[in-house]
C-alpha cells in the first residue's frame, strides 16, 4: 500500500492511498494519469519508502506587467524606494501597486509576495 501526500499549498494537503508501488504512482503522476487536483501545476514528487510526496503550485493570479516586474525586485530584496528610483515611479506609486498586489494574493507583507514570486519561479533563484 502506498500513501500519496499531495501538497498544493501551505493549507491544502490531500492523502490518497493506492495498492501501487511508489515508482508507478510517480510515472503516472509524471505522465499525467493520476488525478491530481486541477489547480496544481508542476508537480515535483518525493518517495519514501512506501510514502510519496508531491508538491505543487497555484498558478498565479493575472497581474500587470508592471506587477511582475515589481514582484521580482521584491523577491531580490529591493525596497519599495529602490524599486521607484529603478522603474522611475512615485514611491507612492509603487507603495499601491504593492497593495494591490497584497489584495490580490490575499496576503498582509511584501515578505510574502516575495515568497509567492521566487515559489512561482523557482529557476530564477
Amino acid at each position: 500500500m502506498t500513501h500519496v501526500f499531495i501538497l498544493v499549498d501551505s493549507e491544502t494537503i490531500t492523502m490518497k492511498q493506492t495498492n501501487k508501488r511508489p515508482e508507478e504512482v510517480i510515472h503516472e503522476i509524471e505522465t499525467g494519469k493520476f488525478s491530481l487536483p486541477r489547480e496544481m501545476q508542476y508537480p515535483r514528487c518525493m518517495n519514501l519508502d512506501d510514502y510519496v510526496f508531491v508538491i505543487g503550485r497555484q498558478p498565479m493570479p493575472e497581474i500587470t506587467d508592471v506587477q511582475k516586474e515589481i514582484l521580482e525586485m521584491l523577491a531580490m530584496g529591493a525596497s519599495i524606494k529602490q524599486i521607484a528610483d529603478v522603474m522611475k515611479y512615485s514611491y507612492e506609486g509603487i507603495r499601491y501597486h504593492v497593495e494591490k498586489l497584497k489584495e490580490t494574493f490575499n496576503v498582509g507583507t511584501k515578505n510574502e509576495l516575495a515568497a509567492i514570486y521566487i515559489r512561482n519561479n523557482p529557476h530564477m533563484f
